[in-house]
């Protein structure tokens, strides 16, 4: 139906959206072609914001199966594109995040940090308890992962307060 209504936003939050869920399901190649479906749809300079979505889950999935010089070229691209737009802290949090994940898991945990502490800030911003608690779990396990336990278990008790603050389960 957008196809015949020429909607191109929808077009590219339905192929998204499409290409999520099956990452989230370890569909990983069927993921990248929705992903690459999405950013084919992309021609309006009015969408291009939307590029840096697509760009951070096509950096996840390549995480995922190994492809690491892929996942860190697009998710520089998202990073880039998430601070010039500014219009969407919620997106660069989780674009520094996943950038995060290909520091450690390319076996460059000393980088992860700068990342997972930026992600941690903008979530404070935002103000969404369910998102910074996460946050300080993720830092909070690179601390533990890093010889860095007492700051670690600093933010673990900050989290379970925040937690039990917001009625989080």
């Amino acid at each position: 139906e957008s196809e015949l209504q020429q909607d191109t936003l929808t077009q590219v939050n339905a192929k998204t959206s499409i290409g999520w869920v099956n990452m989230e399901m370890g569909q990983n190649a069927e993921a990248l072609s929705w992903f690459y479906k999405a950013l084919n749809t992309v021609r309006s300079p009015d969408l291009l914001e939307y590029t840096a979505v697509i760009y951070s889950n096509m950096a996840a999935t390549y995480n995922e199966i190994n492809k690491n010089d892929s996942a860190e070229y697009y998710i520089k691209k998202a990073i880039t594109l998430n601070r010039q737009k500014q219009n969407n802290l919620q997106f660069l949090a989780n674009a520094l995040a996943i950038e995060a994940d290909i520091f450690i898991d390319t076996k460059r945990e000393a980088l992860a940090e700068t990342p997972l502490n930026e992600a941690l800030a903008l979530r404070k911003q935002i103000g969404e308890p369910f998102y910074i608690v996460s946050d300080m779990m993720q830092l909070a396990l690179y601390y533990a992962n890093n010889n860095q336990p007492e700051k670690g278990t600093a933010l673990c008790l900050e989290g379970i307060k925040m937690a039990k603050q917001y009625q989080l389960d």
